[in-house]
């Protein structure tokens, strides 16, 4: 279980990291799909 725990912790640094450098590209492509769902909604 420690590992388990040591590997879910380095997957969320990961994640973060990655999350915030492809935060300004992610906008783009969120207003479109806000767009586009916000509609069909």
């Amino acid at each position: 279980q420690l590992a388990l725990q040591e590997f879910v912790d380095q997957h969320r640094r990961l994640d973060i990291r990655q999350l915030r450098g492809a935060v300004q590209l992610d906008e783009r492509y969120d207003h479109k799909r806000l767009r586009a769902t916000g509609a069909a909604e």
